[in-house]
């Protein structure tokens, strides 16, 4: 799995969906485009978002987790991919609007969930995640930082085994 390919899978996934439009212009507005995509284990790029006035709903990324998993003479890298959607409530004590922003996020999540089960469909891969059953777990999250609520997809998927016996380690150890 190439990292940065996982990075920018998703912030294309947040360039494309209809509310979050990361990068794309606000009409009117002077601060430039939408900031609403940003990784989670970056402070600078958080910070640089948040510098930029952060648009909601956005999609924020923490990076994968991994295991790697003994399968015979193989071994399987079984990895952990998150996701979380944020939006943004106006009062703490407006428990409606709490609700629809979290039903709202729940949304977002289930579409790029769909969009990701549709690109196995039709592709046979969904990027660089490559085979995605659409199994998926949520969380509704919030409050956080600016009276933010939101939903926390996490999903398990695979990639390609190695043979631990075969392994040419040649060069790799002094």
């Amino acid at each position: 799995m190439n990292h940065i390919a996982y990075i920018n899978y998703f912030k294309a996934k947040a360039e494309s969906h209809y509310l979050i439009q990361h990068g794309k212009p606000l009409p009117g507005s002077p601060t430039g485009p939408r900031v609403s995509f940003f990784r989670m284990n970056s402070d600078w790029e958080r910070a640089q978002s948040v510098d930029q006035q952060i648009d909601y709903p956005n999609l924020s990324l923490p990076n994968y987790r991994g295991r790697l998993t003994p399968n015979n003479v193989m071994v399987d890298d079984v990895m952990t991919g998150y996701f979380e959607i944020r939006d943004q409530v106006e009062n703490l004590l407006d428990f409606s609007a709490i609700e629809a922003a979290r039903e709202r996020c729940k949304q977002i999540g289930l579409d790029i969930i769909a969009k990701m089960v549709q690109e196995v469909e039709d592709l046979g891969f969904c990027g660089p995640i490559g085979d995605f059953d659409g199994a998926a777990q949520y969380d509704f999250t919030g409050p956080a930082n600016n009276n933010e609520f939101g939903c926390l997809f996490f999903f398990e998927f695979r990639d390609m085994a190695f043979n631990a016996v075969t392994q040419d380690l040649n060069g790799v150890f002094l």
